[in-house]
């Protein structure tokens, strides 16, 4: 029994030792494979990525990069998405530091800035974040600065590590036997199966029809409208959005706020308060830091998307390239022009 018990215990401490140390998918399959990626692509060229993309799976599957072809750029420029589903800016603020900590430092970093996941007051919060089995213990003390219920944080997280095992046994299933997980429990670690060499992936679910569509589109208004109904700009987003911005200037890293394209409906979803708590919450930032501002959210047409929020395929195309002649072109072109003050307007589709 003593040798039984020895066995799963160095199991269980082998076990997170790997994943936090070297093989990060074990724990966060999405995170790992694009740093991996990211890695590898970055040893080949040689440099840091020009523009490296923070964000949700608005950003995950809506903004495909593009790579050493920007013009006023240098020949070894190269762009990468590494938005990842779940994500809001509590967890985006966890990932550079993650990605710094890897040795990883852009250019440039595009912050994106999901709306509705400004306001996170109790009961609203990143869908993300309810799965602490994927965070490492650098990721808990920077995530405990802006939880109310720091303590709770700290025993979920030790929960989580006493049988590494069991908490990540979805994911190691996913590696060594996925037939025994269903499609759904599958979903996270399949997500970047077909991520492309700049960490853009397809939206994995597609319309059957128009009117599909618009059930997946008024389904997915009803889900943030609570998140909207009672909107203000919470404290802890705001506050992690600013940390973000204050890490890229001591690191040396331009940043960028970047508002993604939503549907007519979704956007006549917010209550005209929560409209103009948000547009005047952008424009302090945008006084305060003299940083850009990429406000989106009118650039695509409703077909192009699968659910009012989340391009498909076709509509990411169609609005990556207009992002990147309307927008990036320009601000990559400036020579090397840190903290300037420009807030990109473009016309919505019409």
């Amino acid at each position: 029994m003593l040798w039984g018990l020895g066995l799963f215990i160095a199991l269980q401490i082998a076990l997170g030792v790997a994943a936090d140390c070297w093989f990060p998918a074990l724990r966060y399959p999405e995170y790992g494979r694009k740093l991996a990626l990211l890695q590898r692509i970055q040893q080949e060229q040689g440099s840091s990525p020009a523009l490296l993309a923070l964000g949700t799976s608005r950003v995950a599957f809506g903004f495909c990069p593009a790579a050493g072809d920007t013009p006023g750029a240098r020949a070894a420029a190269w762009q990468f998405n590494f938005a990842l589903t779940g994500q809001g800016p509590l967890q985006e603020l966890v990932c550079l530091h993650r990605l710094l900590a890897a040795g990883i430092r852009p250019e440039r970093l595009l912050i994106e800035i999901n709306p509705p996941l400004l306001h996170q007051a109790w009961p609203y919060c990143e869908p993300g974040l309810t799965d602490v089995g994927r965070l490492a213990w650098a990721d808990v003390r920077v995530l405990a600065r802006y939880m109310v219920e720091r303590n709770q944080l700290y025993a979920d997280w030790f929960r989580s590590r006493v049988a590494p095992w069991y908490t990540h046994r979805r994911h190691l299933l996913g590696h060594l036997v996925p037939a025994l997980l269903t499609p759904l429990e599958r979903s996270d670690i399949e997500l970047t199966r077909q991520t492309d060499a700049h960490g853009w992936s397809q939206f994995p679910v597609r319309p059957t029809d128009e009117a599909n569509r618009r059930v997946m589109e008024e389904w997915s208004v009803k889900l943030y409208a609570e998140y909207v109904r009672q909107f203000e700009v919470s404290d802890a987003p705001a506050r992690a959005i600013r940390e973000i911005i204050e890490v890229c200037r001591r690191e040396g890293i331009e940043p960028a706020l970047l508002l993604m394209p939503e549907c007519e409906s979704f956007r006549q979803g917010y209550p005209e308060a929560a409209q103009a708590s948000i547009d005047h919450w952008l424009e302090g930032v945008r006084h305060d830091w003299s940083i850009a501002v990429f406000d989106c959210r009118t650039w695509s047409a409703d077909d192009q998307f699968c659910d009012g929020h989340h391009l498909l395929p076709e509509g990411a195309e169609h609005f990556s390239a207009r992002f990147e002649e309307a927008a990036l072109h320009p601000w990559l072109r400036q020579g090397n022009p840190r903290w300037a003050a420009e807030v990109a307007r473009v016309p919505s589709v019409k």
